[in-house]
């Protein structure tokens, strides 16, 4: 089962690739849509990906904030506080709700894509 799953839009594929060989690198087991066989149920295979998860990564980006399947996966990663999320764009406070102010956000590509109005940057500890 995975440690790591990654949330993202479709959008945002090659963003999503790279953070999946660079956790994998790090030796972690990542689990993201592209793990999907033909003929299994996606929505089946991509809840218990999530259920068995130790973090959620979440790619925010202009796209993924109109997901219903992200906000989804990051509303019940918060829930049970196994959400990192990441900001990939200039991506308003007031754009999604989830996961709010207050959250922290993991990485440096945070610091250099957050700006005034956007979500806060505090490293995970």
């Amino acid at each position: 089962m995975p440690e790591v799953f990654i949330s993202y839009s479709r959008q945002d594929q090659a963003i999503a690739r790279s953070f999946a060989e660079e956790i994998e690198r790090a030796g972690f087991r990542v689990w993201w849509d592209q793990a999907i066989h033909p003929g299994e149920a996606f929505d089946e295979v991509t809840e218990r990906a999530l259920q068995a998860a130790r973090a959620v990564v979440v790619l925010w980006s202009k796209a993924s904030v109109d997901s219903r399947w992200v906000r989804a996966e990051a509303t019940q990663a918060n829930a049970d506080g196994r959400l990192l999320p990441i900001p990939q764009h200039r991506v308003a406070r007031s754009t999604c709700s989830i996961p709010g102010p207050g959250i922290r956000s993991a990485g440096p590509t945070c610091c250099r894509t957050t700006v005034p109005g956007s979500w806060p940057c505090r490293h995970a500890r």
